[in-house]
């Protein structure tokens, strides 16, 4: 935006002086307004093609001042204008209002605050899971480098703890948000407006101290994570189970197919309501998608491996495993 405006200026003053220069010829020596403009030209350019009439005195003074203050106007203009080019300033304008069209479509997405060393590989996953979402990131080299590793990025160059920035991300659309700032301060705030912006957002935050847990959770988190404990976790789940941790990174990691475990949740709309698991089957089989278990609406009981004599109920979550681009068909057929 600096860039911008010393563009803007320097374009300023250099019609300015163009302006100038041609009024004054036009004054002085009684010239026409193309002859005017053309010495004008052609003086503070120091091309050297010579005067296109004989000059007065007066002309002569007038023509040395013109040179004097021009010239330096003309090669600050043009420094200004390759800075602006070359430093991506005309990139940056058009990528953000590509992203301004973007952004004002978005719904049913997910917030994603922060791309530091716990927001980059979050949005990642959402990105190869092919989940709806943008990003916040008010540092740039964290932006250009999420774009390395996700091209079609949706982000906001924008503070995360600012109102203005959050309604921007639509969060009155969203139906979740992830706040990964460096500082335990920096989400309680998020949390804070973010659940004030949308008070059916579901929240989840990042957190150092674990005192701040409660803090987080009154201001309307759903779920606090710990990062340094999960990796001490995982840590420890290396060295007593490497076969399970070594399974679940090759699952997580392959590029040439997701395979995740996802939730589906069966909606009023699907018509296999009231009948039993053993209908899907054929379509599971097809498509290999296990289910691992069934949880129950406004329950916290879970049915591991179900019986496929279960009837499906609406509100069932089916807790399923398979690729992500063969669950998104499965949950198309199921309705």
């Amino acid at each position: 935006m600096e860039m911008g405006k010393r563009l803007l200026i320097t374009i300023g003053g250099l019609l300015l002086v163009l302006f100038i220069g041609t009024l004054g010829f036009i004054l002085i020596e009684k010239w026409s307004i193309l002859d005017s403009l053309y010495m004008t030209v052609i003086t503070i350019a120091t091309v050297g093609f010579g005067e296109i009439h004989p000059l007065s005195q007066g002309g002569r003074i007038f023509c040395i001042l013109l040179i004097i203050g021009g010239a330096g106007i003309l090669l600050s203009t043009i420094s200004t204008m390759t800075a602006f080019f070359v430093e991506g300033e005309l990139t940056d304008i058009i990528r953000r209002k590509k992203m301004e069209r973007i952004i004002g479509k978005i719904e049913n997405h997910y917030i994603l605050c922060g791309l530091g060393r716990v927001g980059r590989p979050i949005a990642i996953e959402f990105s190869k899971t092919k989940k709806a979402f943008l990003a916040i990131e008010k540092k740039k080299e964290r932006i250009e480098e999420a774009i390395s590793l996700i091209p079609n990025l949706v982000f906001i160059h924008g503070d995360a703890t600012h109102n203005v920035v959050l309604k921007s991300a639509r969060i009155e659309r969203a139906i979740g948000l992830i706040t990964a700032l460096p500082t335990d301060q920096e989400n309680l705030f998020v949390v804070l407006t973010a659940s004030g912006l949308n008070p059916h957002l579901r929240i989840i935050s990042r957190a150092d101290d674990p005192e701040s847990e409660e803090k987080l959770r009154r201001a309307g988190a759903n779920e606090v994570i710990f990062p340094h404990m999960i990796g001490g976790l995982r840590m420890a789940s290396c060295m007593l189970r490497p076969t399970v941790v070594n399974f679940l990174d090759k699952m997580l990691r392959q590029d040439d197919i997701a395979l995740r475990v996802e939730e589906m949740v069966i909606k009023k709309t699907s018509h296999f309501i009231g009948k039993a698991l053993s209908s899907l089957r054929e379509k599971r089989q097809e498509l290999m998608i296990r289910v691992l278990a069934i949880k129950e609406r406004d329950s916290n009981a879970y049915h591991y491996n179900p019986d496929e004599n279960r009837i499906i109920k609406e509100g069932d979550v089916l807790i399923i495993f398979g690729d992500i681009d063969k669950i998104a068909i499965f949950e198309k057929f199921v309705g």
